[in-house]
Formats: C-alpha cells, structure tokens, sequence
C-alpha cells in the first residue's frame, strides 16, 4: 500500500511518501526532494505505538489515517537538525533522517517503480471511465432519436383536470344562468299557411 503527496515548504517542493509492506510489516515514511531523500521506518513495534496515537486498532487503519492525511494535504514538512519532520494529521508526528547515496538509489527505484504503477492503474481507471461515458452517450442519443408515443385521447366525460368553460351569466341577473333561445321545434306561421 501507497501513499504519496507533493506539497510546497520553507520554499522547497517536496514529494512525501508512505509504504506499508504485509509481508515484511514495515511501514516507510519518507520525503524525497530532488537527490536528497530522508526516510524513517517503522517495525511492528513502533507501528503498534502508533495506534493509541490514531485510535485504530490494526496496522491497515493506521495506514489508512495516514492515506487520507496525504490524500487530504495535512502534511507538515520542517527542517530539523540532522533530518526533517513530517506531521502527519494532527497528531502523528515523524523523524526522518537523510540517507545514504546507496540507499537513495534503491528509496528512489522503489518509489519510480510505485509511481509507475500507480499511473498504471489510474490510466486503466480513466479508459474505463471513457469507455463507459462513451456508452452513455450513444445510449444518451439513441433514445433521443426515439419518437416521442401519440398521447391517448380521452373523451371529456373521462379527462380529468380539463378545466370546462365557465357557466355564462345573465347580464340582467347575473346570480342566474342565461338561457339559450328553443330551437328545434318551429309553431307557427308554416302550419297555419297548410
């Protein structure tokens, strides 16, 4: 597991790093700017001091606190004599001391091949993504091209919430109805004409 973060400090541009290892139970914090590296490692014993410190309960949540401090930028990077500090979070805090030229080729080969692996992994990340925006999108303008269906016609006795026209009032009396003319039915002029 991995973690790294690059921050601005005293004017420096640091990149820092973190590195547990299941098999070997070791947990690396380190901080590399350009050739210079520092480094402190944790055995088991030094990892399970930390726990109290976190309030965790295993080896993984205490690197999991560390991975969200550096996903986060609560990193803190300062010089001190002999090393540097790095506080991590509010309440771990780190001494690292300067390495060796032979060890800082072997710090920096791990920490080229992490990052490459890293890139590996957010790289085949993003050609999923594309892969299912892309489908979305074809799927986006197929059914924009579907035809919207006929709406069903209803007759008036049946639709509800169509308003119906207002009842037309008497100008004379307007508290009742007007009254259309009789038609139909003529009496009358014609039959009286037979």
């Amino acid at each position: 597991m991995e973690a790294y973060k690059v921050i601005e400090s005293s004017g420096f541009t640091y990149l820092c790093f973190a590195r547990y290892s299941n098999e070997d139970k070791l947990l690396k914090i380190g901080v590399g700017c350009g050739s210079d590296f520092w480094l402190k490692i944790l055995d088991e014993t030094d990892i399970r001091c930390q726990f109290d410190t976190v309030k965790v309960q295993d080896s993984d949540g205490l690197f999991q606190a560390i991975k969200s401090s550096y996903d986060s930028g609560s990193l803190q990077v300062t010089k001190i004599a002999g090393g540097l500090r790095v506080n991590v979070g509010s309440s771990m805090e780190f001494d690292l001391h300067e390495l060796t030229a032979s060890d800082r080729r072997t710090e920096l080969q791990q920490l080229l091949v992490g990052m490459g692996r890293l890139i590996e992994a957010l790289q085949t990340n993003l050609t999923g993504a594309e892969i299912k925006i892309k489908k979305l999108e074809s799927d986006n303008i197929s059914r924009l091209a579907m035809p919207f269906p006929e709406p069903e016609v209803k007759s008036k006795k049946h639709a509800k919430g169509v308003k119906q026209p207002a009842a037309v009032r008497s100008i004379v009396n307007p508290s009742s109805k007007r009254r259309k003319a009789a038609s139909g039915v003529v009496f009358g002029e014609d039959e009286a004409g037979d």
